[in-house]
């Protein structure tokens, strides 16, 4: 090897290190607030472009698993072709597409060569030392935010899906711990992350572990045949409902919906503004918008508009309809449907196929989360989730070509243990 190929080796190395530990920091920071997310965040880009990273990994536009997400980085970008004028909000959408070019720093990360557990470590610290926080909160001693417990600053919706995953790669690395003492430390940290989204107020959490909590007892006990699972499954909810938050929010929910039992069908599910029913109205303005601009929506940003003029003037503004396939179809049409199904179906199938690796994992439980909780959130334009989203896209790079190499089946024979 000539003197130069010894100096861009050893360049290459360093940069692609730079990048490693700017991952690492990007994952452990997420959970701390919005603006360690974006200075980390800021890093992990500013690595990727400058060491020339970017510029080296230009062949990864052939992979399958990119074409979605450049199908969303563009469509919000399209979408103020024909929306409403002036447009703040759209643009606001639009810049945040920005944090797709996670997706292309992730996959110019050698992974072959770097680990990506510690990776998985760092985010589980970050979710940790905010849970700390929150509980110190809850205990009056840190001052908490109003009446919310979600630590340094996290919308209550986005750390219930961080926790969630947190839980759910804490049952993982629980499984494939090689002593007792590490399986002690994560058995204590999901106690932990489960604790926190018992006093915080997303809803849509406590749905959506309810519904991924299978994954979870497998993972602690897989000898446990899948009817036994299903039993401590069900036990779940009565343990939730310990925590008096929890309790609150339950029966608000029942309250909401006898609302709409009771409610006469000019203005149940929806059909005009309540506050006891605001997501209903957010959903049923999407589907009529769906329905008047099937091929192109009503661009980006211009649900808001579209849906204050179907309502009354009293009527609060709403940005987006708290859903993302909704999203996506209220503001692009048909494209936006696709979109919205090709960029999922591509990850949970890449990350189905690697599911028994630290990588394959964090991908699969993070895109089973996003995709419950977006169903009654709007993920794809919360900086938070649509920064974990971007990155965790990125580690499907080089997915496709290893997929033959060693089938889950045989991994699970070879491990002695099942994830599902």
């Amino acid at each position: 090897m000539t003197h130069l190929d010894t100096t861009a080796a050893a360049h290459r190395f360093n940069a692609e290190t730079t990048l490693y530990y700017s991952v690492a920091l990007a994952f452990f920071a997420m959970s701390l607030g919005t603006s360690p997310m974006q200075i980390s965040g800021g890093l992990v880009i500013a690595v990727w472009l400058f060491s020339g990273l970017a510029f080296r990994n230009w062949h990864i536009i052939k992979c399958g698993w990119l074409w979605p997400i450049l199908l969303l980085l563009f469509l919000p970008w399209f979408g103020l072709i024909y929306a409403p004028k002036p447009n703040p909000l759209g643009l606001d959408f639009a810049t945040k597409t920005h944090y797709w070019l996670n997706s292309l720093a992730m996959a110019a990360l050698a992974f072959k060569r770097y680990k990506f557990r510690p990776i998985g470590y760092a985010f589980l610290a970050g979710i940790g030392i905010n849970a700390v926080v929150g509980l110190c909160q809850m205990a009056g001693i840190v001052a908490a935010r109003g009446e919310y417990f979600t630590g340094f600053g996290r919308q209550y919706n986005t750390l219930s899906a961080y926790l969630i995953i947190a839980i759910l790669v804490g049952s993982y690395y629980f499984r494939t711990a090689a002593s007792l003492w590490l399986k002690t430390i994560f058995l204590g940290l999901m106690g932990l992350f489960f604790v926190h989204l018992t006093i915080i107020y997303g809803r849509t959490g406590y749905l959506a572990f309810v519904l991924l909590s299978p994954l979870v007892v497998k993972n602690l006990a897989y000898r446990l045949r899948m009817w036994k699972v299903l039993v401590i499954c069900l036990l779940l909810p009565g343990v939730m409902v310990l925590s008096p938050i929890v309790r609150d929010r339950a029966q608000q929910t029942v309250n909401e919906l006898r609302y709409h039992i009771n409610a006469g069908s000019d203005s149940a599910w929806g059909k005009i503004y309540d506050t006891r029913q605001d997501r209903f109205y957010m959903w049923q303005g999407a589907v009529q918008i769906v329905r008047e601009h099937p091929i192109m929506g009503v661009g980006t940003g211009g649900y808001q508009e579209a849906l204050k003029k179907r309502g009354r003037v009293s009527d609060p503004t709403i940005s987006h309809p708290h859903n993302d396939i909704l999203y996506l179809a209220s503001s692009y049409g048909l494209l936006g449907i696709i979109a919205y199904v090709w960029f999922y179906t591509t990850l949970l199938k890449n990350a189905w196929r690697h599911r028994q690796s630290d990588r394959g994992s964090f991908a699969l439980y993070t895109a089973l989360v996003l995709l419950i909780t977006g169903m009654l959130n709007g993920h794809l334009i919360d900086a938070g989730t649509a920064f974990l989203l971007s990155l965790v896209a990125g580690l499907q790079q080089g997915w496709a070509a290893s997929s033959t190499s060693a089938s889950p089946v045989r991994l699970v024979a070879t491990n002695g243990a099942h994830i599902l």
